[in-house]
C-alpha cells in the first residue's frame, strides 16, 4: 500500500514558495506539486511550543494541538492594535505598567507586567470601529493571588463584556463583537475586586476585522498586515493514475465562526484533464458538515460525510471508472455508488477555486495529504481513517 503521493504525515519540506511532496516509493522527496505565495511575515507555533516569525513566501508547518504538524493557511489580517507587546504604550490605562518583564509565548523576556494601583486597572486603545464583526484576543497569565481572579475583554460599547479567570499558565483568550460605527475603544480590564499589588503578565494584544481570531500578528508603533497563504499548482498534471486510485485527506476542523462553502478546501482534482470540472474536498452548501464533491461527466455528486466542520476528518475517496466509495473517521459513509468517470488524474491541488482571500473560508490546517494508484480495500480505508 504504497503512496504514489503523499504530503504532510510529520514529514515535511518546505523552502522560499515551494513545498514538496513526498514519495514513500523511493523514500525521498518530490519537487511536486505545490508553489506558495505570502507577501508578508507570520508567525507559527514550532515544535516546541513557541510562537517564531517565519519569513515573507515560506509556508508555515504549524505544531498547535498536533505533534505532527499542519501546513496553516490563512486569510489576510491586520493586527489593529498599535503596540502588540510593548503594551505600556497603550495611551489609555491605569495600573503600573513593565515591559520586558517575563519570558513570553515567543520564548522572549518581552511580556508585560501589570500591576494594579487601584481596584481597576485597565488598558485601552481608542478606535473608530465600523460596523462590522471584530475579534479580538490577548495572552494572558497570572502572578501569585491574581490566579482565579477575573478579567473582562471590551470591544466598543457592545454588552455584555466577556469575562474571563486569570490563569496560572499563558493563555490565549478570545473575544467577538459585531459593533455599530463609532468612536470608541478597546481593552482589558481586571474589575473589582482587583486590590493594589495584583499582578498580572500580557502579551501579543491583538484586535482583527472577522468573526474568528488568526495567528498573531506583531505590531510595534502601527497596525500591521499579514497577508493571505496561497498554495497550489494549478492547469498542471500533478500526478497520472491507472483506472483506479485512492486518495485520503487528514484536516483539522475549522475555526469557530466560518460561514463560507468551501468549494475546493483542502484538495481538488479532474478525473478527466480535458474538462474544467472538478472533484473536491470541502464543506457542504449550508457550511455545516464536511462533504465530498466527485463530479461525473456533468452530473456533481455532493456527498455529506455527516461530520461537523468543528471536527476534525480523515476521509478516503475509493474510484474507478465505474463506482466510487467514501470513508470517513473510521466508518464507511458511502460504498459502491454508481460513477462514469475515466482515469482519475489529480489535475491540479489547490486551497479553493476563485476566492482564495475570502475571508469566510476559514483557517486552512492540512495535516495529511495521500494519493494511491490503487483501490484501497474497506479495511485498509476504514484504518487509516480511524
Amino acid at each position: 500500500m504504497a503512496n504514489t503521493f503523499k504530503f504532510g504525515a510529520g514529514k515535511w519540506a518546505i523552502g522560499d514558495g515551494t513545498a514538496l511532496a513526498y514519495n514513500d516509493e523511493n523514500d525521498n522527496f518530490k519537487p511536486l506539486p505545490f508553489d506558495f505565495t505570502r507577501a508578508s511575515n507570520a508567525t507559527v507555533v514550532n515544535k516546541q511550543g513557541l510562537i517564531e516569525t517565519v519569513g515573507s513566501g515560506e509556508p508555515r508547518i504549524d505544531f498547535l494541538d498536533n505533534t505532527s504538524g499542519h501546513l496553516l493557511l490563512e486569510p489576510s489580517r491586520t493586527n489593529l492594535v498599535t503596540y502588540s507587546e510593548a503594551i505600556s504604550n497603550t495611551p489609555v490605562k491605569s495600573g503600573t505598567f513593565t515591559d520586558n518583564f517575563a519570558i513570553s509565548p515567543d520564548g522572549i523576556q518581552n511580556a508585560t507586567k501589570l500591576t494594579a494601583t487601584n481596584t481597576d486597572p485597565y488598558f485601552y486603545q481608542n478606535f473608530t470601529f465600523s460596523s462590522t464583526t471584530y475579534t479580538m484576543s490577548i495572552y494572558v497569565k497570572g502572578i501569585g493571588n491574581a490566579v482565579g481572579k477575573d478579567f473582562e475583554m471590551r470591544i466598543g460599547g457592545t454588552l455584555p463584556y466577556d469575562t474571563f479567570e486569570i490563569p496560572s499558565e499563558w493563555t490565549r483568550f478570545t473575544t467577538t463583537k459585531t459593533v455599530s460605527a463609532s468612536t470608541s475603544n478597546f481593552g482589558l480590564e481586571i474589575p473589582n475586586p482587583a486590590v493594589s499589588g495584583d499582578e498580572v503578565l500580557v502579551w501579543g494584544w491583538q484586535l482583527e476585522v472577522g468573526s474568528y481570531p488568526t495567528s498573531y500578528i506583531p505590531t510595534e508603533g502601527s497596525s500591521v498586515t499579514r497577508v493571505r497563504d496561497l498554495i497550489d499548482n494549478e492547469n498542471t498534471e500533478v500526478l497520472s493514475l491507472p483506472n483506479s486510485a485512492s486518495f485520503y485527506w487528514n484536516v483539522k476542523g475549522q475555526t469557530e465562526g466560518n460561514t463560507g462553502n468551501n468549494s475546493g478546501y483542502a484538495l481538488r482534482f479532474r478525473t478527466n484533464p480535458t474538462s474544467s470540472t472538478t472533484s473536491y474536498f470541502g464543506l457542504n452548501s449550508n457550511a455545516n458538515d464536511w462533504r465530498i464533491r466527485l463530479q461525473d461527466g456533468s452530473t456533481s455528486n455532493f456527498k455529506s460525510l455527516s461530520v461537523s466542520k468543528f471536527e476534525d476528518v480523515k476521509v478516503v475517496v475509493i474510484i474507478n471508472t465505474s463506482t466510487y466509495s467514501i470513508y470517513a473517521n473510521g466508518a464507511a459513509i458511502w460504498e459502491n455508488e454508481s460513477y462514469s468517470g475515466t482515469a482519475p488524474t489529480i489535475q491540479e491541488i489547490k486551497r479553493v477555486q476563485s476566492d482564495m482571500g475570502n475571508d469566510t473560508k476559514g483557517v486552512i490546517r492540512v495535516v495529511d495529504l495521500k494519493a494511491y494508484n490503487t483501490e484501497l480495500t474497506a479495511t485498509e480505508a476504514i484504518n487509516l481513517t480511524s
